[in-house]
């Protein structure tokens, strides 16, 4: 049956009857939920990035919750769909995000999305939605299933050891040098008997799919999910589940929607108060670091329009290049000091490509030999379009009565 308007329940189906028209069966259960803030958050926010993972535990019923994530301008992440069923296959799936295109009036066109190894999420995106230019995978799945596999390795330092140099391969920043590396790797693990079975394993599930977990492939996609998932994950679970499975399905549903109106509200007092997140922090964390640090600039190169620069760390060999990409500070992840945001330079660092920061090499620069008094786009009309679009929905809510199920018991 289908959601009405403000209804958040987009799809619904209780075990019992079937459903010839989607092929589930009497015995099949499946509920998608989202409000109407999680519409307008996915419209928002979806074109660059989405991201969709399963959730067990949350039921004795061996159902799985799933979320679809989207990133918002704050680089956090935003719950804006669920859907409990007890079937996880393309099938389901393919429901899920029909329902979610339905409520929108049109296909999502992302950039990249993001899920765990395996293709039933992928597959039924793609049947959906349609292709995505980045097909990623999870950099938290990923290292679990690693660590859950170097069991296949008898010797424990040698699971320290190749777990280390794994690591370090998939942070490797430059394509020509990754791929050189992870041939090696995979060459010294197919001569050791020791760890041949580990090798089978990463030859048939990792070689051929590079693109899809190793980081020199998404650089400047503005993504590090793995705190977003767990996040996410650890708070629904033991905060709003009280870290135990619920019996009632229906009180699991009422702390889900507990969970979704928390995080709304708290992205409201976001944009209204400036409440520091994660990512500002960083980024402050950052300029204090380059306040205390000592680089060596040693050239100055690039366009009239857009300059580049080499930056030397004095204490070692490594070099880093910053790059000006736009004299507009154009989202939230920005450096009040420095007058810039996270797009307005790039480095080739670690912590600007694969963390998402600004990094302190960019924070000396602007410091040092940048003097930034252009203009700011200003996103104070996006602000209060979202805060009165959000105000309508809660007064429609409340007068409706529908305000009642969203309280805490």
């Amino acid at each position: 049956m289908s959601g009405t308007y403000n209804s958040p329940v987009l799809y619904y189906k209780p075990q019992g009857s079937e459903d010839s028209q989607h092929n589930l069966d009497c015995s099949d259960f499946c509920i998608i939920i989202m409000n109407d803030i999680q519409r307008y958050a996915v419209m928002k926010f979806a074109q660059k990035f989405v991201c969709i993972d399963g959730t067990h535990g949350t039921n004795p019923y061996n159902f799985e919750l799933t979320t679809l994530m989207v990133s918002d301008d704050f680089g956090e992440g935003i719950a804006v769909a669920y859907m409990i069923s007890n079937r996880m296959d393309t099938t389901t799936y393919k429901i899920f995000f029909n329902c979610i295109k339905t409520a929108l009036g049109k296909n999502i066109t992302t950039d990249t999305f993001m899920s765990d190894i395996t293709e039933t999420f992928y597959n039924g995106w793609t049947a959906v939605m349609g292709p995505v230019p980045n097909r990623l995978f999870c950099s938290w799945h990923i290292d679990r299933a690693w660590r859950t596999n170097l069991g296949k390795i008898s010797s424990l330092e040698k699971r320290k050891e190749v777990y280390k140099c794994l690591k370090f391969i998939q942070s490797t920043l430059k394509v020509d040098i990754f791929n050189r590396r992870f041939v090696e790797f995979l060459t010294q693990l197919e001569n050791d008997s020791d760890t041949v079975k580990f090798y089978e394993y990463l030859t048939k599930n990792y070689s051929s799919n590079t693109k899809s977990w190793a980081y020199c492939y998404r650089k400047e996609l503005l993504i590090n999910t793995n705190m977003y998932l767990e996040s996410m994950h650890r708070i629904i679970k033991y905060e709003y589940l009280e870290g135990k499975k619920v019996k009632r399905l229906d009180k699991s549903i009422h702390n889900l929607m507990r969970y979704t109106r928390d995080k709304q509200v708290e992205r409201l007092i976001k944009i209204t108060k400036g409440k520091r997140t994660d990512r500002l922090t960083a980024i402050n964390s950052s300029h204090k670091v380059a306040t205390n640090s000592k680089f060596d600039i040693e050239s100055v190169e690039g366009s009239d329009e857009f300059k580049k620069w080499t930056i030397k760390n004095t204490t070692n060999t490594k070099t880093y290049t910053v790059t000006e990409k736009t004299i507009n500070v154009c989202c939230m992840l920005s450096c009040q000091l420095c007058k810039i945001c996270y797009h307005s330079y790039s480095c080739t660092c670690l912590d600007y490509f694969i963390k998402s920061n600004i990094c302190q090499h960019i924070h000396y620069l602007c410091i040092t030999q940048v003097t930034n008094e252009v203009p700011s786009t200003s996103t104070n009309s996006d602000i209060r379009e979202e805060l009165e679009y959000s105000f309508s929905i809660y007064v429609h809510i409340k007068n409706r009565g529908i305000l009642q199920n969203y309280r805490t018991y």
